[in-house]
């Protein structure tokens, strides 16, 4: 479905849905589907976040990682250099 689709079928469920309800009825259903929205926006929300900072973390992690390596790689190679001058 495309966005307009959506929209569509969106609009479609809730004259069908409005039709059957009291005005009570019809103003409580819509804080229910209010709240169901804005709860799952919360949750995309943190899994984005949270998904995020754990790739980044990651990523942190690897250079980290990487840095620690190189490092090791570069003393080892001064260390060959200067036993091989001392020969």
């Amino acid at each position: 479905m495309n966005g307009s689709q959506i929209t569509i079928a969106t609009t479609v469920i809730a004259n069908t849905l409005a039709c059957g309800l009291s005005d009570d009825e019809l103003t409580l259903i819509a804080a229910i589907f209010t709240q169901l929205g804005d709860t799952l926006a919360t949750i995309s929300a943190v899994r984005t976040i949270c998904n995020n900072r754990s790739e980044s973390d990651k990523t942190s992690q690897d250079n980290s990682y990487y840095e620690s390596n190189n490092n090791d790689t570069s003393n080892q190679d001064t260390s060959t250099n200067e036993n091989s001058n001392k020969k």
